[in-house]
């Protein structure tokens, strides 16, 4: 028992060490929105919003809506709101322009135009090269609707991923071969204990 102490020590710190990390030999792959408009919409102004971060969304050329808020807890599991929202409704809120309290109280305007996105990350292994999904939408503004159509979805790569993931493998590994070292020894010590008579028989 008292060679099976240390054994246990070690498996104990290992497991309080990874307590607060990701899974051995998995990362966080995020999956990103960005948006492009099918026209400039002159008289709107538009904005993304995630609980009270409120972004400007111009209307040119592509926009990465998940970098703008961030892939946090709420943005995954809530999702992120574009909105339309009329220049004439935006007159008298100065510079400033609006905060998440302006659009928690004027959501169910029948003026505003929204649309609801989610940017996430998924889990998979360390050797998986890619690095982020993007996933593109086409924002079209009609008069009832604000509407989002897919139109690619594409995986960037990088050579992170190999690298990051021999090195976790290669950790992973080790730790194991340890592990059945320090068991086998553990009982091949006990065996011995059992099988060999005591001196003077």
């Amino acid at each position: 028992m008292r060679t099976l102490l240390p054994f246990l020590a070690v498996l104990s710190l290992a497991v309080a060490a990874r307590a607060d990390v990701a899974v051995p030999g998995f990362k966080q792959i995020p999956r990103e929105v960005r948006v492009t408009f099918a026209e400039p919409y002159p008289g709107h102004t538009f904005f993304v919003v995630c609980r009270d971060d409120v972004k400007r969304v111009t209307t040119s050329g592509e926009v990465n809506l998940s970098e703008m808020v961030g892939i946090t807890y709420w943005s995954s599991r809530m999702g992120m709101t574009l909105y339309a929202v009329p220049d004439d409704m935006l007159a008298d809120l100065g510079a400033a322009g609006p905060d998440g309290k302006w659009f928690e109280a004027n959501a169910k305007s029948p003026r505003l135009r929204s649309a609801n996105m989610r940017s996430t990350e998924f889990g998979a292994f360390v050797t998986d090269p890619r690095e982020r999904i993007v996933q593109t939408y086409r924002v079209t503004l009609t008069p009832t609707a604000l509407e989002t159509e897919l139109v690619s979805e594409r995986a960037e790569q990088g050579w992170g991923g190999w690298v990051c993931g021999g090195v976790c493998l290669a950790l992973t590994a080790g730790f194991v071969s340890l592990s059945v070292w320090l068991i086998r020894r553990f009982f091949r010590r006990n065996a011995v204990t059992r099988t060999t008579p005591p001196p003077g028989r």
